[in-house]
């Protein structure tokens, strides 16, 4: 990061590299390839909690007609207008104050042979964090696999969140939970 972006790299080995066949981006999580990023953004927060809330957030990067896009999801919105959405199943509902499509962040996406490089730059304001260099913060980074053709998401693999078997329920896979997530110090 620095005074204005977070800066994101990923490098995925994918035999169908960054295809989604999703066409509604607030569940671009359910459709196809992406790359995910889950983070509380309140030091103070108490990292074992069951439930996420203010300051927890995901960015998830995908591919929406044609070109990479950014996705915010927010329980509370902090870094931006609200644009609430509920994510409802038989099982339960999530419900989010944002999930807004990040428009002033630059994605880039090379496809390669065996998998892609997504490079991503994107403006603090639009999350509502600041950074603070030497504190801790609760953080996990994804990757969501399709089927062959991209038209749904059939693995989620994370850095911290072993949790992830479930590939069939809309609310529990856009959940932020914030007991699974890993911690970083920020330098």
């Amino acid at each position: 990061y620095d005074d204005t972006n977070l800066y994101l790299a990923y490098r995925v080995a994918d035999d169908s590299p960054f295809v989604n066949a999703g066409g509604d981006f607030p569940l671009l999580f359910k459709t196809g390839d992406a790359v995910d990023m889950m983070l509380n953004t309140d030091v103070n927060a108490d990292a074992k909690r069951e439930k996420s809330g203010a300051g927890d957030l995901r960015l998830l990067f995908a591919p929406l007609n044609g070109k990479p896009v950014a996705v915010v999801y927010q329980k509370v919105a902090a870094g931006g207008p609200a644009a609430p959405f509920k994510f409802t199943s038989p099982t339960g509902t999530e419900d989010y104050e944002r999930v807004a499509i990040v428009e002033n962040a630059q994605v880039a996406v090379k496809r390669e042979a065996d998998g892609y490089v997504l490079e991503a730059a994107v403006p603090l304001s639009s999350i509502g964090w600041l950074p603070a260099s030497g504190k801790e913060y609760s953080i996990d980074f994804g990757v969501l696999y399709s089927d062959a053709g991209g038209a749904r998401t059939v693995l989620r693999s994370y850095w911290a969140n072993k949790n992830t078997s479930i590939t069939g329920d809309i609310p529990t896979e856009s959940r932020i939970e914030p007991k699974y997530l890993g911690r970083v110090v920020v330098k």
